[in-house]
């Protein structure tokens, strides 16, 4: 019984903000492993941004300290981080667009009659 009173003890010291605190800042970490796991896709990374931007207003207007910081870092690394994860996507448009553009340089030249 003792030990349960330590806990209760413990658990209003610590108050309820900061145990939901914890508890976002641990869903968090679980749902990006999970989701870093599972897939690459945009939609779902740009799903993610939303939701996650979504907790940042909410901590804020809560005043959950742990989860604010958290999320102010993760708001910090993701530009750099989305240009990392879309390389490949950013490669490939830059391509098509030099193509775009020197058949289009071509076109224009048949026009004028320029070989």
């Amino acid at each position: 019984m003792d030990l349960f009173k330590q806990w209760v003890s413990l658990l209003r010291e610590i108050g309820f903000s900061v145990l939901c605190d914890i508890a976002i800042v641990t869903l968090i970490i679980y749902v990006f492993l999970a989701a870093l796991k599972r897939t690459r896709r945009s939609g779902l990374i740009f799903a993610g941004i939303v939701i996650v931007a979504a907790v940042y207003l909410a901590a804020l207007k809560f005043n959950l300290l742990l989860t604010v910081a958290l999320l102010h870092g993760f708001f910090t690394v993701i530009l750099v981080a989305l240009v990392v994860i879309f390389r490949e996507d950013h490669q490939r448009t830059n391509f098509r667009a030099g193509q775009v553009a020197h058949c289009a340089g071509e076109d224009l030249n048949l026009l004028r009659g320029q070989s």
